[in-house]
């Protein structure tokens, strides 16, 4: 992640994909997506500091996706792009990646 996210010589991005939990492969008993949620936080602050390279995507039915989104804008202080779909996550990633 550090080398797709923070290498400046190395173009990359990080994506974070925020999608459903399985409702067919679910696993009652554990939070759901615990450590994308940590991996997220530790990234955002990464971004803040060391001006990495990062886009978020989520499903609406992602648990807190509001609350993220609305705290990616506090945090950036500016309306922060949060992509609807997997393609739109892609093609922004793409697009930091050059950048």
């Amino acid at each position: 992640m550090k080398q797709a996210g923070l290498e400046i010589n190395i173009p990359g991005c990080i994506i974070f994909w925020l999608g459903p939990e399985s409702t067919i492969n679910s696993h009652p008993g554990e939070p759901y997506a615990m450590d994308t949620k940590r991996e997220l936080g530790e990234f955002i602050a990464f971004v803040k500091m060391m001006n990495v390279r990062m886009v978020v995507g989520g499903k609406r039915n992602f648990h807190g996706l509001d609350v993220t989104f609305f705290e990616l804008c506090v945090t950036f202080g500016v309306q922060f792009m949060l992509n609807r779909s997997l393609e739109d996550v892609a093609r922004q990633a793409i697009l930091t990646a050059r950048q």
